[in-house]
């Protein structure tokens, strides 16, 4: 089993934040440029790799679950995983912050690229017990 260093975890999470918060902010407040560069998709695919990523270290097989049987049961992660996903978890919820303030037209437009990641992600929390991805989750699907 491979773990990352916790503080490269950080780095990581830092480096992704910066590139979030960037990102959201050309969308958000230069719309004009946004279209010309195509930004929204860009935010969007690094919220999926950020998804990606967080599901990975699950031990979550996204890309089999595309075209193979789902699994029915989810078995609880060892000790290291879970420090690993709760150091992660924050950046977990920027992406899905991310994803969620881009307002239901634009989501919609993506919804098929993420659906079965934010059902992953939906059992995986649900079995962590996580209170504020579920509720970013809870909005995302709301919407």
């Amino acid at each position: 089993m491979e773990l990352t260093d916790p503080p490269m975890v950080h780095f990581e999470n830092e480096a992704y934040q910066n590139y979030l918060d960037f990102l959201q902010d050309l969308v958000q407040n230069n719309p004009s440029v946004s279209a010309e560069m195509n930004l929204e998709s860009l935010l969007v695919a690094v919220c999926e790799n950020i998804l990606q990523l967080y599901l990975n270290r699950t031990d979550h097989h996204y890309e089999q679950q595309k075209s193979g049987p789902v699994t029915r049961w989810v078995l609880p992660l060892p000790l290291a995983k879970k420090e690993e996903l709760a150091a992660r978890r924050p950046l977990l919820v920027l992406a899905l912050k991310a994803l969620s303030d881009l307002g239901k037209d634009s989501l919609r437009k993506y919804i098929a690229n993420l659906f079965l990641l934010l059902v992953g992600l939906v059992r995986i929390e649900n079995n962590l017990g996580s209170g504020e991805a579920e509720r970013v989750l809870t909005n995302i699907f709301q919407s």
